[in-house]
């Protein structure tokens, strides 16, 4: 029996004195960085909390990802108060066009509402309040349409889809199928193109760039001889813009102004010149003696001509089920959202007695509560573009 107190007390100072000398890099190994910090300059913290897997006391309190919002002023202002002054000014930050558009057309707002912290109200949604639409138009918002906010971490999505939150999400890429940083602890000042595309993946937001058009969303329509779905979904692989042919990256035209995260708008004339304008770069110019470029072709938009497809999209259809009867979409679990492609492989393998009810998470707080929502469409189709005149009188897509 002493013998055995003695041990326990030997090992006891062992393991404290090992713990007490080491340092991160003891055990992170395979992290490096390029800033000329210490570890604990930014993942330390008297506000830090022990993560689940550290409660043994062993390990010091840390601040898992310093560069989520809620540790911006403390960790990142001081650096880089001007972006990070900037970064709250801008859409990435607040949602406020997906929040302020949605609300209004659903009959929650009686206007369009752009207000920067609109998002963080939604943190504590959990469970529909009521069936109406405007009862319902926040739930949507926090468990589906945010999914893609930079503070909602993404890290265990769908291949495509996987990033981390807060800065991290644009400035620290991920390998797509293993979830593990391409860069190891090494913020990358530009943002790549597939961190774009982690949220630019749908049909007219950005994934036309590459050529992605989702195709229907029921299995009929999934890619056979084994191609894997992409961004949590099946893809046509059509034709890509020829800038992005051409090597340009997102960053090349979506440009920041001065680090604010305020974004310019550059058209095709500020390259390439048009009728009013002779073009700022080394770019192909506007030639004005080919008949396609006569004048009276002036009220007619550059991709009207030089576009090879557009995507016709009508009746998007989003429904909240809270019960247990999944049969009506255990076809359709491609569509885009890991939780309902989730759910659905789970209890399509389920006995009908075992089925739970059906739930999901806030995406940006984490906490699940009862009900799920899905996606579907009246009709989709990529084809021709179909030209008609817009708000400045000229014929565009």
């Amino acid at each position: 029996m002493l013998l055995k107190v003695l041990f326990l007390i030997f090992t006891f100072v062992f393991v404290t004195a090992v713990f007490a000398g080491e340092n991160c890099a003891d055990c992170h190994k395979d992290i490096e960085s390029s800033c000329g910090l210490q570890c604990m300059d930014c993942h330390g913290s008297p506000n830090a909390e022990y993560r689940p897997a550290l409660k043994d006391g062993r390990h010091a309190a840390v601040i898992a990802n310093p560069s989520n919002e809620r540790w911006l002023d403390e960790k990142c202002l001081s650096c880089h108060e001007k972006q990070v002054k900037g970064f709250r000014n801008s859409s990435h930050y607040s949602a406020s066009h997906i929040i302020g558009q949605t609300r209004y057309l659903l009959g929650k707002t009686e206007s369009i509402i752009c207000a920067r912290e609109t998002w963080k109200t939604l943190i504590a949604e959990n469970a529909a309040k009521g069936h109406t639409a405007a009862d319902l138009v926040d739930n949507l918002l926090a468990k589906k349409c945010l999914a893609c906010h930079f503070s909602a971490d993404a890290r265990d999505d769908a291949a495509g889809k996987k990033r981390s939150a807060g800065c991290a999400a644009c400035h620290i890429p991920l390998d797509q199928q293993s979830g593990k940083p391409l860069f190891a602890h090494k913020m990358q000042k530009k943002v790549k193109d597939t961190v774009c595309l982690t949220c630019h993946n749908g049909n007219h937001i950005g994934a036309d760039y590459y050529g992605y058009f989702e195709h229907d969303y029921h299995s009929d329509y999934d890619t056979p001889y084994g191609s894997k779905p992409l961004f949590g979904a099946y893809q046509h692989r059509l034709a890509a813009d020829v800038h992005q042919q051409a090597g340009m990256s997102c960053t090349d035209c979506h440009k920041q102004k001065d680090n604010t995260h305020k974004y310019q708008n550059i058209s095709c004339e500020n390259c390439h010149g048009g009728f009013k304008e002779t073009g700022r770069s080394k770019a192909a110019k506007f030639d004005p003696t080919i008949i396609a470029h006569k004048n009276f072709h002036g009220d007619i938009s550059c991709s009207a001509c030089h576009a090879q497809w557009s995507f016709q999209d009508y009746g998007m259809h989003l429904f909240l089920d809270e019960s247990r009867n999944y049969e009506m979409w255990e076809n359709t679990a491609m569509q885009g959202d890991i939780q309902v492609s989730r759910y659905l492989n789970r209890v399509s393998a389920m006995k009908t007695s075992e089925i739970p009810g059906a739930e999901s998470a806030n995406r940006l707080s984490g906490q699940r509560s009862k009900g799920i929502w899905y996606k579907g469409w009246t009709f989709r189709r990529w084809e021709e573009p179909p030209l008609a005149k817009d708000k400045n009188g000229k014929y565009s897509i």
